[in-house]
């Protein structure tokens, strides 16, 4: 009388030949999708550009790749390019940071100053036109102000306030281009 050997879940045996193949492609499947997941909610994302707020530097509905974990490891930098939770309407935004915690950040007619100092926008595509009567912003702990590179077309910290910390998803880094030319 034969005995027979008890299949451990790790044998090679213990899947039939015939269904391997499936059960391979099953698992690669399931793990591709997991990481899919994982990579798009947790690490990045994607936003578009809606409106003209951002020109020259972003265009109107061009697509931009969001680092959603860019900012667990320091925090945001002056110039740097957020994708933010507007407060108004919960919608992601893009901006630029201009106002770090800390900082006093003051309109005076048609000048932005930042801690006393006269702030020189090199990327705007135009020179801030505003006449607002004169305000200030004194930032606290992790509070930031955001304008649009296009100051005189744009809803920003001007309009409502500076922005916590927690309402930046990330930093953008890159133009999504999947389809640019079909």
């Amino acid at each position: 009388m034969t005995r027979l050997k008890k299949r451990k879940f790790y044998d090679s045996t213990y899947v039939p030949r015939e269904n391997r193949k499936a059960a391979i492609l099953a698992c690669i499947t399931l793990w591709s999708l997991i990481f899919f997941f994982v990579i798009t909610k947790f690490i990045l994302g994607t936003v578009d550009i809606v409106g003209h707020s951002m020109l020259p530097t972003l265009k109107d509905q061009e697509r931009y790749v969001i680092n959603r974990i860019a900012y667990n490891f320091q925090p945001p930098d002056r110039n740097d390019i957020v994708a933010v939770v507007s407060i108004s309407d919960h919608e992601l935004i893009v901006k630029r940071v201009v106002g770090l915690p800390h900082d006093r950040i003051r309109f005076d007619g048609d000048r932005l100053w930042v801690n006393d100092r006269l702030f020189k926008e090199a990327y705007a595509s135009s020179p801030f036109s505003g006449s607002y009567a004169e305000q200030t912003w004194d930032l606290r702990e992790k509070e930031y102000f955001v304008l649009g590179d296009n100051m005189n077309h744009s809803e920003d910290s001007r309009s409502f306030g500076p922005v916590p910390e927690e309402y930046i998803v990330g930093r953008i880094v890159l133009r999504w281009k999947l389809f640019d030319g079909f």
